[in-house]
C-alpha cells in the first residue's frame, strides 16, 4: 500500500458501481494506463438509510456488513458510509486435489523446503588472513537424527515438509468509514468537507525463516570442530568432504572433529502452519480529512479552494501464538 491506494480502504456502501476501460487510456490517466482503467464510482448524494450483510461459507468462511445514511435540506447534504469485512484463512492443506497434483511422497513433492529442522552439514574453512569463514564446495550430509527429528531426508539433505508455509488465503479484518457534508452559506458559496478513515489488518501462515546471522560469511551458522556434539570428521575418500562417526564409536585419540557449516531452519516444522507458533501480520492505518470552498465570482467565473491532509501507516510484524 506504499505506492498505490488501497481499494480495501473504501467501505463498500460506498461503491455505486465499477467501470472497466479496456483500452488503453494513458492520454488521460497516465503512462500506467495502458492496459486499461478500471474507475470506482462512489455514490454522491445518497438519501435515506440502507443496511446490508452477506456470509459465505466455502473452502473459507467470510462475511459483511454495511450501511448507507444521508439526508438532505434546503441547504446541503450530510453522507456516511461504513462496512466491516472478516474472512478466514486457507492454506494449501485445505485443498486435497493440491496435495494431489504437487505435494504427496516427500521423495517427489514440491512443498518441500531445501532446508530443514534438523539440518544439514558440509565442510567450513576459515581464512587466517581475514579470518573470513566460509563453506567448501563438498559433499552435504543429512543430520543423522533427520527422520527422528520430524525431518525428511531427501537425497543429502535434511528438509521438512513446507505444505503451509503460506496461507494461500490469508485472514482479513477491515473496518472502514467515510462522511461528506455540504452546505451552501448563501447563493454564491458553498462549504464542503469530506472524513476517511480505514483500518485493515491481515494475518497469514508463515513457515520458518532461514538463519541469517551466523558466523559464516552468507549468515549460516558455524559449529566448530571443537564442539562437544560435533562428530563429523574429515573423510579421506572425498576432498574437503565430511563423515559422520556414531558417538558411541567415538575415539579422542583417534577421531578429531572439523569445522561445519549448518544449513537449517533453528524453528522448525512446529512453526508451520496455521494455528502454530508463527503468522506474518500486516496492519493497514489509513485517515483522511478535506475542507473547502466553492465561490461563484462574478463574470462566470468559478473558484474552488480546499486543504487536505492525509496519512497511512503499515505496520509489519511476526506473531507468535
Amino acid at each position: 500500500g506504499g505506492e498505490f491506494f488501497d481499494i480495501n480502504h473504501l467501505p463498500l456502501s460506498l461503491i455505486e458501481r465499477v467501470d472497466f476501460l479496456t483500452d488503453g487510456a494513458s492520454a488521460t490517466y497516465g503512462s500506467q494506463a495502458v492496459a486499461g482503467v478500471a474507475n470506482i464510482i462512489t455514490r454522491k448524494g445518497f438519501e435515506g438509510f440502507e443496511v446490508g450483510a452477506n456470509y459465505f461459507d466455502a473452502s473459507n468462511r467470510a462475511g459483511s456488513m454495511s450501511f448507507a445514511a444521508g439526508v438532505r435540506g434546503e441547504r446541503g447534504t450530510f453522507n456516511l458510509y461504513g462496512s466491516y469485512y472478516q474472512q478466514t484463512r486457507n492454506d494449501r492443506s485445505d485443498f486435497d486435489w493440491m496435495l494431489a497434483r504437487i505435494g504427496g511422497d516427500p521423495a517427489t513433492s514440491q512443498l518441500v523446503s531445501t532446508t530443514g529442522q534438523p539440518g544439514s552439514y558440509v565442510r567450513a574453512v576459515t581464512d587466517p588472513a581475514t579470518g573470513d569463514i566460509r563453506r567448501l564446495n563438498s559433499n552435504t550430509v543429512a543430520d543423522p537424527n533427520c527422520a527422528s527429528g520430524g525431518g525428511i531426508v531427501r537425497g543429502t539433505r535434511c528438509v521438512m515438509d513446507f505444505t503451509d508455509q503460506v496461507s494461500i488465503i490469508p485472514e482479513e479484518r477491515r473496518t472502514a468509514l467515510f462522511s461528506e457534508m455540504s452546505y451552501a452559506l448563501n447563493e454564491r458559496v458553498e462549504l464542503y468537507s469530506e472524513a476517511h478513515f480505514a483500518s485493515n489488518r491481515v494475518r497469514r501462515t508463515q513457515g520458518p525463516g532461514l538463519f541469517q546471522n551466523g558466523l559464516v560469511n552468507d549468515g549460516s551458522i558455524l559449529i566448530p570442530g571443537d564442539h562437544p556434539f560435533n562428530f563429523f570428521v574429515a573423510d579421506a575418500t572425498a576432498p574437503a568432504g565430511i563423515r559422520y562417526v556414531d558417538p558411541a564409536s567415538w575415539d579422542n585419540s583417534i577421531h578429531t572433529g572439523v569445522d561445519l557449516v549448518c544449513v537449517s531452519r533453528p524453528l522448525g516444522a512446529e512453526y508451520n502452519g496455521e494455528g502454530n507458533a508463527e503468522d506474518r501480520q500486516v496492519e493497514l492505518g489509513y485517515w483522511r480529512a478535506l475542507g473547502g470552498a466553492r465561490v461563484d465570482i462574478a463574470g462566470g467565473w468559478k473558484l474552488d479552494t480546499w486543504y487536505q491532509y492525509a496519512a497511512g501507516d503499515r505496520d509489519y510484524k511476526t506473531v507468535f501464538n
